[in-house]
């Protein structure tokens, strides 16, 4: 089975993630591996070292997608509280 993604020549010259791993004998926790030494033993693996490459983008991303959706999911629970508090309690100051 060949590597995924296809092998480059300018990248075989590094020792993969899973051959470091092996060369030192132990699986702890290690720094991040260079953008140019990818693991490539496995599709789930090349996925899984890109995600950790982009980690800082994919949570500030999702950090401003949480600020730009509260707005739109606080406004219905407001609205729901004002017709709640004023005109089914009649109190039609509590609405304005």
């Amino acid at each position: 089975m060949l590597d995924f993604p296809p092998p480059v020549a300018e990248l075989d010259a590094y020792p993969t993630l899973a051959e470091q791993q092996r060369q030192a004998g132990t699986r702890r926790r290690r720094p991040p591996v260079p953008f140019s030494n990818p693991d490539t033993s496995s599709p789930s693996r090349f996925l899984r070292w890109l995600l950790r490459q982009q980690r800082p983008a994919i949570v500030c991303s999702s950090l401003i997608a949480v600020v730009e959706w509260l707005p739109g999911s606080l406004g219905p629970y407001f609205v729901g509280r004002i017709i709640d508090e004023g005109i089914i309690g009649r109190d039609l100051g509590a609405v304005g």
